[in-house]
């Protein structure tokens, strides 16, 4: 998803840049919205996770169920980090296009 939006975001940067804003509050803003959706997958994926075994474990083999919510927090946190780290990866190129290129390439 983030490779997908790279052109969107070249497009932000520049208006960012434009309006007076830094590299710092850019890669703030990048680094945010990779975080919000790290966590959001990361959230759905745990739940689909827990409830996947449940059904498994109490349907199928007949064992209790209980969940280690410290390795799953771990989980969602290393994948939020993993998120992070590729969005400010892929923050690079937009952040050193020049502004007038980008805002004139999409009049």
């Amino acid at each position: 998803a983030a490779a997908a939006s790279e052109r969107a975001r070249a497009y932000e940067a520049a208006v960012l840049k434009t309006l007076g804003a830094s590299r710092r509050q850019i890669l703030t803003s990048f680094a945010l919205r990779s975080a919000v959706m790290g966590a959001a997958a990361g959230g759905v994926a745990l739940a689909a996770g827990c409830l996947a075994a449940w059904g498994v474990l109490t349907f199928v083999m007949e064992v209790s169920y209980e969940i280690d919510w410290i390795s799953g927090l771990w989980i969602v946190t290393a994948g939020i980090c993993v998120t992070v780290l590729a969005g400010l990866a892929l923050a690079a190129g937009p952040l050193s296009a020049r502004p007038a290129r980008i805002l004139r390439a999409n009049e």
